[in-house]
């Protein structure tokens, strides 16, 4: 938080704001971890004003990996991460009569992580990452995240 920016906490599915409040609600790596995704983005949406997006973005594909809790002793999923996602899944968390239109793109590559490439990259600009990301995918199509724009009818 600073001058112009501030925190809430607040019930992801009871925000505390009226309807059509925001220009754009951004959620960045979350929706993964909540147990009802569907109902989370409606909200999220609410809040959207008329014209406005709502930006998520999440692992794509993702392989979920359990753990066995020694307090609980039940299968607890790994960074808590409890669903595995993709354009078609995000799609149909929302299909109002208020949305004009639902956009996404992949991006990263599980191969260019294994060979550890950022390590070099972190260096160069960001084009370059996105291209390494591109051409990478032309050959072996193993995206690692999904961006997707939810655009409300004005």
């Amino acid at each position: 938080p600073s001058e112009d920016h501030t925190g809430i906490a607040a019930d992801s599915f009871h925000l505390p704001f009226a309807d059509n409040s925001f220009d754009v609600a951004i959620a960045s790596e979350i929706i993964e971890h909540i147990v009802n995704p569907a109902e989370f983005v409606k909200e999220l949406f609410r809040v959207v004003k008329r014209g406005g997006r709502l930006i998520v973005t999440t692992p794509y594909k993702e392989k979920l990996i359990y753990y066995l809790c020694v307090h609980c002793n039940k299968k607890t999923p790994a960074h808590a991460h409890i669903h595995s996602l993709d354009e078609k899944k995000l799609e149909s968390y929302y299909n109002g009569e208020d949305l004009e239109k639902f956009v996404y793109e992949t991006f990263g590559n599980k191969l260019l992580v294994f060979l550890r490439t950022y390590v070099i990259l972190q260096f160069f600009p960001f084009w370059l990452w996105k291209l390494k990301d591109k051409f990478a995918n032309l050959f072996f199509r193993k995206p690692i995240h999904i961006i997707c724009v939810f655009k409300k009818k004005s």
